[in-house]
Formats: structure tokens, sequence, C-alpha cells
């Protein structure tokens, strides 16, 4: 992975764990495709987009209050 994805994955991840929706899709890319474990049904098996990404975390924040991803090793 070039240092250029570490730092754009270690901004998503310090994004996500702020609630900072905007912050996050500015590291991501515009298409990304965002794919759900499949075991909650309010959601989507797959998200497209940044459109698509914020349907997803307007009903994952529905449904949770709040889940921190903690990244041991990169």
């Amino acid at each position: 992975m070039s240092q250029e994805n570490v730092e754009r994955f270690r901004a998503a991840i310090i994004a996500w764990n702020g609630e900072d929706l905007e912050r996050y899709l500015a590291a991501t890319d515009p298409a990304l495709i965002f794919h759900t474990s499949g075991a909650f049904l309010p959601h989507d098996p797959v998200y497209r987009g940044h459109a698509g990404f914020r349907a997803f975390w307007r009903t994952f924040h529905e449904a949770w209050e709040r889940l921190d991803i903690d990244v041991a090793r990169m």
C-alpha cells in the first residue's frame, strides 16, 4: 500500500470515529463501492458512490448509537 493510500485510510478512520461524514467522504474515492455484511436488514447489501454511502450513513446511524473502528496494524 502506498504511503498516500495509508494516509487516506487513516484520515477516513479518524473521520469515521469522529462521526464526520463529509471528512470521511473527502478521504474516499467518489466512485467507492461499499459492501455490507448483509446481516442487518435495514441496510442494502451494496452502496455505490458518495450518494450511496450517505444513504448507508443515515440508516446506520439510525440503527446504531456508535461504532468506532480501531486499527491495530497497517
